[in-house]
């Protein structure tokens, strides 16, 4: 409900894809659909495809009134999500309550299993943002945030939820529109006859231009030259790519967000993300109240990951723990950027519901001990 409350003050649709399927492809998918038949893996991929260049054709479009961005259940088309949002085509937002799986699994119970599939769900090098709201007050402010840093940089953000957050009740505070920080578009305004339509700015990322006004567009998954024609070489790769790496590398400082609570002079810190980062404050707690110095780390933004804080507390302390809804996922992150500096303590749970504070509490009293 928060994200769909951001969504409307910014003046955009939320839209599931079978709702997009019922609005604008023939009635026949729907029914059969609606009647539960099978389809084929092959089939279904086609329609997902065709829901990511719906959206795609859409932002092309620039219809600004709303029709530009969406909300999506990114979940159900990540295999075509990079293919037509990843190389600055399209600024969008999706959205990924996570639940216990894998395929069906658990349904509206709990899990964190879907972070590294945020991050590397498709094939080839390219960037992601990934958020991660603990509440829902951040449901709102992140949607908000998300399509500002998918406007900025022209890239799909990920609104990496869980079930309890995206069921919680709690009090939301939403500000008059007018308050709301909007990142506007970047556009082209130059000569339509010299339009490179993938030409960047200083900060490595093309303005866009509106389909339908004259410019001359064009349109590929395949690697292509600044004019968007396909260019099969390698140095056409290597410059295309190493581009869209480093649009988001060279401005991880302004991505990244974390919350500290007492880090500095910490022993240990708890690294969390989403709902663990609530599991874990009883323990935390009580651990300072046995003269434990502990301090805690949330991860806001999991994608690009906060490495060079990560590096620069690792030189600091003693261990860190991580307790995430998975079997080992963000924990790889920690310990890669720490690099042997601090000792890691994963405390992994299958999902279904929350950890046991004492689970986390242990490992914080273990990791101490050393």
């Amino acid at each position: 409900m928060a994200i769909m409350h951001a969504a409307k003050a910014l003046l955009l649709p939320v839209v599931g894809s079978l709702q997009v399927i019922r609005l604008h492809h023939p009635q026949k998918l729907w029914n059969v659909l609606r009647n539960g038949s099978h389809l084929s893996a092959e089939c279904l991929f086609r329609w997902k495809m065709k829901l990511l260049r719906l959206l795609q054709s859409k932002v092309q479009c620039g219809r600004e009134e709303g029709d530009d961005r969406h909300v999506w259940s990114w979940f159900l088309v990540d295999d075509g999500t990079h293919w037509v949002c990843c190389d600055d085509r399209t600024p969008c937002v999706f959205v990924d309550v996570q639940r216990a799986g894998p395929s069906t699994g658990l349904p509206t119970m709990p899990a964190q299993g879907d972070m590294m599939q945020a991050r590397w769900g498709s094939h080839g090098d390219y960037g992601i943002i990934a958020l991660c709201p603990n509440s829902p007050q951040e449901c709102f402010d992140l949607t908000i945030r998300a399509f500002n840093l998918a406007e900025q940089f022209r890239v799909p953000v990920m609104l990496m939820m869980d079930e309890c957050v995206g069921h919680m009740i709690e009090r939301v505070i939403i500000p008059p529109v007018h308050e709301i920080q909007i990142f506007q578009r970047r556009s082209y305004d130059g000569p339509k006859k010299d339009l490179l339509l993938f030409h960047p700015d200083s900060n490595l990322v093309p303005p866009m231009v509106k389909a339908g006004e004259g410019y001359q567009i064009h349109v590929t998954g395949l690697t292509h030259d600044e004019r968007g024609y396909p260019s099969m070489t390698v140095d056409t790769q290597a410059k295309l790519v190493t581009r869209l790496v480093n649009k988001l590398r060279v401005n991880a400082d302004t991505i990244v967000d974390y919350r500290e609570d007492s880090v500095e002079g910490a022993d240990i810190v708890v690294v969390t993300y989403g709902i663990t980062s609530r599991t874990a404050i009883p323990a935390i707690e009580q651990a300072r109240k046995e003269g434990m110095r502990i301090g805690h780390l949330r991860l806001v933004t999991a994608w690009p990951f906060p490495e060079k804080r990560i590096r620069e507390l690792a030189s600091k302390v003693k261990a860190f723990v991580v307790p995430e809804l998975n079997l080992g996922q963000m924990v790889y992150e920690v310990e890669r950027v720490a690099g042997g500096k601090a000792s890691i303590t994963h405390v992994p749970h299958a999902g279904g519901t929350v950890h046991n504070t004492k689970e986390i509490y242990a490992a914080i009293k273990h990791s101490v001990k050393g």
